[in-house]
């Protein structure tokens, strides 16, 4: 029962399945809220919704251009120099941020597209942290955080299941990314400490064949 190789490969399949459950956890957690708006209301608002959550992933695609692969090999590279390129890539990426926002525009409603923007902006910082907890294998934090981000969006959805419309549902979804992306910035707060805001474009050409693939 001591053997310290069978820890070990107890403690690497353990990594796995926490890895095989996280990268589950968001796709499922999309399903669970488009059963509970249909459940709660039918199936014409989730229709409504679904244009702004397709533009809402194509946006993080793109504002994420390459970084989380790009950001695990130098990660790999230099391992004493985690922090930096983290910070670096992030403020390198905010052109692409903007752009997606302001697109919104030309889609949507201006009120509706507010909260798109703002859903956006705040995916932008939680999704940024990943190529961290995947590096240090934190799988336990990603399915912890998302599991408090579902509750309380149920809960909510829940309390207004009465008065439940499209914007309603997008505000819902809004608060949804503020508990994520605060939980996430304590887990991590280290790293939005002390940014220079010096936007270094020539990184998005780096990491433009890991966004490609």
């Amino acid at each position: 029962m001591n053997n310290p190789a069978i820890r070990i490969k107890r403690k690497r399949l353990w990594s796995v399945f926490l890895n095989g459950a996280r990268t589950m956890i968001t796709p499922a957690i999309t399903l669970l809220i488009a059963l509970l708006v249909i459940r709660l209301h039918s199936k014409s608002l989730w229709g409504e919704f679904v244009p702004y959550l397709l533009y809402f992933h194509i946006a993080n695609i793109i504002t994420n251009w390459g970084g989380k692969d790009y950001l695990l090999r130098d990660f790999s590279q230099n391992p004493g120099n985690i922090q930096n390129a983290w910070q670096t890539i992030f403020v390198a990426r905010v052109p692409l941020l903007i752009i997606s926002q302001l697109s919104v525009f030309a889609f949507f409603p201006f009120l509706e597209s507010i909260y798109l923007l703002l859903c956006i902006g705040f995916t932008y910082i939680s999704a940024s942290y990943l190529p961290v907890i995947n590096y240090l294998r934190q799988y336990s934090r990603v399915i912890l955080v998302e599991f408090l981000s579902f509750i309380t969006l149920g809960i909510i959805l829940y309390m207004q299941r009465e008065e439940l419309e499209l914007k309603v549902l997008l505000q819902t979804y809004l608060i949804y990314q503020i508990v994520r992306v605060t939980i996430y910035s304590i887990y991590y707060r280290s790293f939005l400490k002390n940014i220079k805001w010096h936007i270094q474009l020539k990184y998005l050409k780096y990491a433009s064949p890991f966004f490609l693939l």
